[in-house]
């Protein structure tokens, strides 16, 4: 189409795959979730398989981890970047890489963006405001700060996810933050109840080897539910998890970066 009105701009395309990108990704979700209460795999309105009661003067999570924690980043033993992953970056797009794993949720994402790693930082840290921001984010609340040695950061945060109707996750999280470092890493607070058995997580922002100005993120993430699910849903939950999460985070990233150019 060569007429004017028909013409889409670079920019425009990026945010319009980008956004595509994010409704597959929660169809996908959806659609997982309904094959699975199908089957009777799952079901959505069931409660938790049965726990045992909490021991006295026990966490209110009734642990205090399950998974392995995430270190502030740079990212260790972190295998290198292909030739084509290095491709699928310079295209503009996200490098997935999840582990096949029947009883957990775990991957990483990499992802390049015109921002610098403090731009990045500063939307990652903008907690009271993922409401607006990040999909099926329906609430964000600071309830806890404190300074920690070595000029680091714990930040705790209320967060609820509504994946369908009638189904969402309410979770406490315990950040540890590096701005310095341009990383930060979180699990649960244990301390209190939230509805996913165990959830951590790291993001690692580090200057881009080539371009002045970009950055490139990665993320990784390590779920596991109180339901018993199959292993196909905890590959749609965290691979959904991992490239909305960068999505949105890409998005606002560029649009700061932008007004100070």
């Amino acid at each position: 189409n060569n007429h004017p009105s028909g013409r889409i701009s670079s920019h425009a395309s990026e945010k319009y795959l980008s956004s595509m990108t994010r409704c597959k990704s929660r169809l996908l979700v959806v659609v997982a979730l309904a094959a699975c209460a199908a089957l009777g795999l799952w079901q959505v309105s069931s409660k938790p398989q049965e726990e045992a009661p909490l021991e006295p003067g026990a966490p209110a999570q009734g642990h205090r981890g399950t998974l392995p924690a995430f270190k502030l980043g740079p990212i260790e033993h972190l295998k290198a970047l292909s030739a084509s992953e290095e491709q699928t970056l310079e295209d503009g797009k996200l490098v997935l890489r999840q582990e096949e794993d029947p009883t957990r949720g775990k991957g990483l994402a990499i992802r390049d963006m015109a921002a610098t790693p403090d731009d990045v930082m500063e939307e990652l840290l903008d907690f009271s405001n993922y409401k607006k921001k990040v999909a099926m984010c329906s609430k964000s609340v600071v309830y806890g700060t404190k300074k920690l040695k070595g000029g680091k950061e714990q930040v705790k945060v209320e967060m609820s996810s509504t994946i369908i109707p009638g189904f969402s996750f309410n979770c406490f999280f315990d950040h540890t933050v590096d701005r310095k470092g341009h990383s930060m890493i979180w699990s649960l607070d244990y301390d209190r109840r939230s509805d996913v058995d165990d959830i951590k997580g790291m993001w690692y922002v580090a200057p881009h080897p080539t371009k002045e100005g970009w950055s490139r993120v990665y993320y990784q993430i390590d779920m596991r539910l109180r339901y018993r699910v199959p292993g196909v849903l905890y590959r749609a939950l965290s691979r959904s998890s991992l490239s909305s999460a960068v999505s949105w985070v890409k998005d606002y990233s560029e649009k700061r970066a932008e007004k100070h150019r």
